[in-house]
């Protein structure tokens, strides 16, 4: 099955003002293109004893372009597991129909990148590189740079599982090239651009490139330096220190401190709460994380509007683990 959405997808959903919510949207979009390339495990039937069968003509009915390329690339992936090489390929041929159908670029390259890892784990890297190929091409016509970078590292990933490291870097290299058009002065921006190269960092360590991956990190960490605004600072910090984290890099620690430390800056006791919460829900060790939501409910104490106060609290509960 894909992979949950990550915790900076949930951190980013969660955002309290206009401006935050703007970025959400931003982060939700790419998650989805980021996350949508993980495989599908199972077997013949579902769990209620549809057949495989069945499931693919379900599938095949389905009216939404993209929803239906989805479907059938994930039943193909089930289809080559076990064993039924030539109704995979046929599923998958079923899939690039579909997508020939989505209007939206960025769709298009999403389900692409989604087809090219299908092809790379039935072991057709050919195939795998011809989709990647394709979808670079309609990621060319992404007019949103957050979303183009995300298509880019999302293609990425897939010539990776195809074992083609090479291709991976080339799409990474465009990733970046888009990366640093973002406008420094704009608030959203940055954090776009913050999210975007992590993206393209964690795609460099995923393909075996680890000198590129570790540059990246750094240069991401003196981009978070640069912010002006203590939230936003915290937010990107504590983005790249779950990124970091998550590869096992050493200096996730340090990061996640400097991200605390940014949050300890806020005077207004309802953001100051909600940064602290959100940190914590990006933090891998539960008894540092449920420190830092102690002191979160400390701080939601001070807020003096009470719906405000309720919601803040209701988070901070949530986050416990």
């Amino acid at each position: 099955m894909a992979r949950p959405v990550s915790p900076i997808c949930t951190a980013f959903i969660a955002r309290q003002t206009s401006r935050t919510l703007e970025r959400g949207r931003w982060a939700w979009l790419a998650c989805m293109v980021l996350t949508s390339i993980a495989g599908c495990g199972g077997g013949e039937t579902k769990p209620g004893g549809q057949t495989l069968s069945a499931q693919i003509e379900a599938a095949k009915a389905n009216p939404n372009p993209q929803a239906r390329a989805r479907a059938l690339v994930l039943l193909g992936d089930k289809q080559f597991q076990a064993q039924d090489t030539g109704g995979a390929r046929e599923t998958f041929r079923l899939a690039y129909q579909a997508i020939g159908q989505i209007k939206e670029p960025s769709g298009k390259a999403m389900e692409l990148a989604v087809l090219a890892q299908g092809y790379a784990r039935a072991n057709d890297p050919s195939a795998a590189k011809n989709m990647a190929q394709e979808g670079k091409q309609v990621a060319a016509g992404i007019s949103e740079p957050f979303l183009k970078v995300a298509a880019y590292a999302s293609l990425a990933k897939a010539m990776g599982v195809a074992k083609s490291p090479a291709d991976a870097v080339d799409l990474l290299r465009d990733a970046e090239n888009v990366a640093a058009g973002f406008n420094a002065s704009n608030a959203l921006e940055q954090q776009q651009q913050v999210e975007s190269l992590v993206s393209i960092a964690e795609v460099y360590h995923a393909v075996d490139r680890p000198a590129n991956a570790t540059a990246l990190f750094e240069r991401i960490d003196q981009l978070c330096e640069n912010i002006d605004s203590d939230r936003a600072r915290a937010d990107a910090l504590s983005t790249l220190a779950a990124a970091q984290a998550k590869l096992g890099l050493p200096e996730a620690a340090a990061t996640f401190q400097k991200a605390v430390a940014a949050v300890h800056a806020i005077d207004e006791p309802n953001s100051k709460a909600h940064a602290l919460a959100e940190i914590a829900m990006k933090m891998p060790d539960r008894g540092q994380a449920n420190n830092l939501l102690d002191e979160a409910d400390k701080v939601a104490l001070e807020v003096p509007d009470a719906g405000l106060r309720s919601e803040v609290q209701d988070k901070i509960r949530k986050a416990r683990r």
